[in-house]
């Protein structure tokens, strides 16, 4: 299982697949906290009245940006796998293990 050694574009891809990993780590926490503030965080607040109740407004603006965070890691997901290829680069760097 010796790894071959990687040209110029293999980098590249591998480059490009670690950013669009980091940029999907980034999105999901973004969602994560969005839908938390908009599920949990304001309606608790309002009920207990350490928040007016015109803060309600604002949930399906974080609703919304939370999918939104989700499609786009959905989007970066597309990439990395259709169009980078990333199953097709392991398979060159370790060829005798994808037989």
């Amino acid at each position: 299982m010796d790894p071959n050694p990687l040209s110029r574009a293999e980098w590249a891809h591998a480059g490009n697949a670690i950013k669009l990993l980091w940029i999907s780590l980034i999105l999901m926490f973004t969602a994560a906290q969005l839908f938390l503030a908009a599920h949990a965080i304001i309606p608790s607040a309002v009920a207990s009245h350490h928040l007016p109740a015109r803060w309600n407004r604002v949930r399906p603006l974080l609703y919304a940006g939370g999918f939104a965070c989700l499609i786009a890691v959905g989007i970066a997901m597309f990439f990395l796998i259709g169009v980078l290829g990333v199953g097709d680069l392991a398979n060159r760097i370790f060829p005798s293990l994808y037989r």
